[in-house]
């Protein structure tokens, strides 16, 4: 598979790598399976480490994948066999392509909300998808005594506030800015915003990720 790398978090002590399948442009995420379950868990930093550098946003990989069963909204698991080789660091233009070429939802996961209730998750397909927006602000909040990086952003006419913004990696062209975190306000990006399995809200709902940043 050649696979397109929209997001690397980290989570529960590991990486999660979410990207498209850059001949389907089906969505995927990368991980290792769980016996006894359809979870799919994270992986090492030796397992999406290639040429001494582990994976960014914008890479373009060949791996060796296997379909894995469906969990609930995370219909697009695989497991990461091995990484076979880099391909290139796409660029803006090949990204524009990609994008031009994939579906675009009229909202980022059925509304403008920050979390979607247990009951709407019954109507959700998929919990990956690449957006480009247009005002993306990224900045701090102090969310039950703690400090959270939140992100606000136009979408198809719509605005979105304080989406969460996971530990993730941005990646600008032409220059790379690294890890975050990173605060600032951009005229234009593409960013990719994930759904967990699990509920991960106090209003006992599933928060939407802000899980990579391409700008």
């Amino acid at each position: 598979m050649r696979f397109f790398v929209l997001a690397v978090s980290y989570k529960y002590r590991g990486f999660c790598v979410a990207g498209i399948n850059f001949d389907t442009l089906e969505y995927v995420r990368l991980g290792k399976p769980v016996s006894a379950s359809c979870d799919c868990a994270p992986l090492s930093s030796t397992d999406i480490t290639v040429n001494g550098q582990v994976l960014s946003v914008g890479d373009l990989i060949e791996a060796d994948a296997k379909k894995l069963p469906v969990n609930g909204c995370q219909t697009e698991n695989y497991e990461l066999i091995r990484i076979v080789g880099m391909i290139k660091k796409l660029s803006a233009d090949e990204i524009a392509n990609v994008y031009c070429n994939i579906y675009h939802p009229d909202f980022v996961f059925k509304d403008t909300s920050r979390y979607l209730a247990p009951i709407e998750m019954s109507d959700v397909n998929t919990s990956i998808g690449f957006f480009k927006v247009q005002g993306l602000i990224i900045h701090n909040q102090v969310s039950n005594g703690k400090n959270r990086l939140k992100a606000n952003f136009r979408y198809n006419g719509q605005t979105y506030r304080d989406i969460v913004v996971t530990d993730c990696r941005i990646c600008g062209y032409p220059s790379q800015f690294g890890s975050f975190p990173v605060t600032g306000t951009f005229r234009e990006a593409y960013i990719t915003v994930t759904l967990p399995n699990d509920e991960w809200a106090e209003e006992n709902g599933f928060y939407k990720y802000v899980s990579g940043v391409i700008i």
